[in-house]
């Protein structure tokens, strides 16, 4: 707790942060405006993410939160359904990743994905492999892009397969490592995160 703040007549507890629990992040700051029952009115704050490996890979990230006492309910804005909506989660075998489609728009096909699969405790092998990948063709709602990892020439890549399971030689399996796909669009990025615990971000 740093001090109060009166907004409107109301006194609020200004709560800041400058640690996270979050992995492979640091200069995390936040600040918040909390009630004396708990409520918060306001939540701002940012951080840097994946700041364990080389510098320009690590990406800065804001976020902001106010609460306001509206006459009626706020409307859906259109645009939500034009933003993507995909969550990731290792195939059985653990050769590979796979990206779902839980939204209401097709994923346009051309969309790069930036794939980085990290574990710095590893003593068999490399800490950090990473890839890329492209949609061959858009990936519809409720459809699933699987993506699959293996070493050819020495170097690991990742390539695309309609399967969850493909046997392939020289597969890297992916199962004790923490996966980061960086995906863009046109005019959407997006980021999406497994831990080692299998915790989904």
């Amino acid at each position: 707790m740093t001090g109060t703040v009166v907004r409107n007549g109301t006194q609020y507890v200004r709560l800041e942060a400058t640690e996270a629990t979050i992995p492979n992040t640091k200069q995390f700051s936040a600040t918040a405006l909390v009630t004396s029952d708990g409520h918060v009115r306001e939540l701002s704050g940012s951080s840097v993410v994946n700041a364990n490996d080389v510098s320009d890979t690590a990406t800065r990230i804001g976020f902001a939160y106010e609460f306001r006492r509206v006459a009626s309910s706020p409307v859906r804005p259109t645009w939500v359904r034009n933003v993507p909506r995909l969550s990731l989660h290792r195939v059985a075998d653990g050769e590979g990743i796979a990206i779902h489609n839980a939204g209401e728009r097709p994923v346009p096909a051309g969309t790069g994905f930036s794939i980085r699969a990290t574990n710095w405790n590893v003593t068999d092998g490399e800490p950090v492999f990473r890839g890329t990948a492209r949609l061959g063709q858009s990936l519809q709602p409720g459809k699933t892009q699987y993506l699959h990892a293996a070493r050819v020439s020495g170097e690991v890549g990742f390539f695309a397969a309609q399967q969850e399971t493909t046997r392939v030689n020289s597969a890297v399996f992916l199962s004790n490592r923490t996966i980061t796909v960086d995906g863009r669009t046109e005019n959407t990025r997006f980021l999406l995160v497994i831990e080692l615990d299998g915790n989904r971000r």
